[in-house]
This record gives structure tokens, sequence and C-alpha cells, in this order.
């Protein structure tokens, strides 16, 4: 019953910001670039549906957003990638390993100036172990390998780039819908 909770929650907080960022930038993409087959309220509201869909790894999709203009389609594959909350049954990485290793990066650009500084990596009330931080760096950098590879290994069977990133992203996730 304490709706305020959510707001302080960092990883809820994150997940909002993003899903509303990609939400505006979609939906003026597609409003743009395809005026002729979407008003900006029908761009919005196929950019809300669909993202949201593929970030949260639901399935669903409303539009053939493989016709919709090549940003659009880039931040698709980018929240295939993505995937939603700890907690939920939603596949990919998962905000809060974005969130660890985001901080552990800007730790990192600190210590730079400071070698010997002590800074722990906290997210929230949470300070996370030096071997937390390094296995989400590993999780990650391990999942965007295989997806990388894979990809690559798509192409080899001839289709084309979108399609192949498409199709790791979508079966690496469970998201379901992909493009092309």
């Amino acid at each position: 019953g304490k709706w305020n909770a959510y707001f302080r929650d960092t990883e809820f907080r994150v997940y909002m910001a993003l899903l509303v960022f990609f939400w505006c930038v979609v939906g003026l993409d597609v409003a743009i670039n395809l005026k002729g087959d979407y008003s900006p309220g029908e761009a919005l509201w196929a950019s809300i549906f669909n993202v949201t869909s593929m970030i949260s790894t639901t399935g669903y999709a409303t539009e053939d957003f493989g016709q919709w203009p090549a940003l659009s389609q880039f931040i698709m594959i980018i929240v295939m990638l993505m995937g939603g909350m700890t907690g939920s049954t939603s596949g990919a990485i998962k905000t809060a390993r974005f969130i660890i290793a985001f901080k552990a990066v800007r730790r990192s650009m600190r210590r730079i100036g400071h070698p010997k500084a002590k800074v722990p990596l906290k997210v929230g009330n949470i300070v996370f172990s030096e071997r937390i931080v390094r296995s989400v760096g590993v999780f990650i950098f391990g999942y965007l390998a295989i997806f990388m590879f894979g990809s690559f290994l798509m192409t080899l069977t001839g289709l084309d780039a979108i399609s192949s990133l498409s199709a790791l992203a979508t079966t690496m996730g469970g998201v379901g819908p992909g493009l092309n």
C-alpha cells in the first residue's frame, strides 16, 4: 500500500526513465518518418505498446516494427537485450545488472585520479561486493559476446544483419517477435 516506495527504488526509477525515453524516441521517429501511415497519437500508442512488450519480453506485437525507421528498429533490438527488472519473469540482461555495470564503470573512471581509493559500489542502500560486481560484468560481457558471435553466424546462413541481430536478441531473451 505504499506506492511511494517504488519511486525510492533505483531500479524502478531507471527502468521507468528508460521506458519513457524509448517510448518518446520511437514515437517521434515513427511519427516523423511514417507520417502518412501514423498520426502522432497512433505513433506514440504503437511505440508505448510495442516497446513495453519487447522490454518486458511479453511477446506481443500490434505493429510490424520491421517496417519502422532504422532508429526505431535499433531501439527495439536494444530493449530486447535489456529485459525487465529483477524478480520479474522477463528474460534478457535485466535493468539491475546494467545499473551495477554503469556504476562500476563510473567508479573505475573516478579511480583513475585516485588509484588507491576504496570506493564501494552502492545501489540504493545495498553495497555490492567486488565478487558480485565482477560476476555482473562477466555475465553482461558473455551475454553480449554470445549475441554478437551468434549474430555473425546467422549472417553466414544468408540472413541480413537486422534479421540476424533480431533473431539472436529475441531468442536469447525469450522476447517473442523479431524484426524482418
